[in-house]
């Protein structure tokens, strides 16, 4: 294997645009996602105390308040107090969601930075020979600072700004 293939490697194992790095980012995001994700258990709980009063006043052998109200045996004052607290679960439904757009958000956020440096970086090495790739690979790394002072922008693609 030639230097091109060693930079490919090191691209795709320690680069933030590489792949391991898209692979650990993309397993975190799911897990994220499955820890957010009520159990069906809760989302039952969710459903059911998000139902208008028609739901808890059909007590019919066949209707799933009745069978609730039957096996739970719960009684009028715990059925009010469930419905008192219907805004309290809508809000909690709402956010759960809207935490799920944001999980959603952040998914596509780091894949678009992932996409553009990878764009970037492929457009330098079809520009520059291996050696110089690596060259300037070393010389960034040895030349933040400096490269802070001289480029405009520098930084500019931070998703969490430096603090000064």
């Amino acid at each position: 294997p030639g230097l091109a293939a060693f930079i490919k490697e090191y691209t795709d194992m320690y680069s933030d645009y590489g792949e391991a790095r898209a692979a650990s980012l993309n397993f975190h995001l799911q897990q994220l996602s499955r820890l957010i994700m009520p159990t069906t258990t809760t989302k039952m709980g969710l459903w059911t105390l998000e139902q208008d009063d028609a739901f808890f006043s059909n007590t019919a052998k066949g209707s799933l308040a009745g069978i609730l109200a039957r096996e739970l045996q719960i009684t009028e004052t715990q059925k009010g107090r469930i419905v008192e607290r219907r805004m309290e679960i809508k809000q909690i439904t709402a956010n759960l969601k809207r935490t799920l757009e944001l999980l959603q958000q952040l998914k596509g956020a780091a894949n678009k930075k992932h996409k553009l440096f990878k764009d970037r970086m492929e457009k330098c090495t079809r520009i520059l020979s291996p050696v110089q790739v690596v060259k300037l690979l070393l010389w960034v790394n040895k030349n933040e600072g400096e490269l802070r002072e001289v480029c405009p922008g520098w930084g500019s693609e931070q998703i969490i700004p430096e603090k000064q």
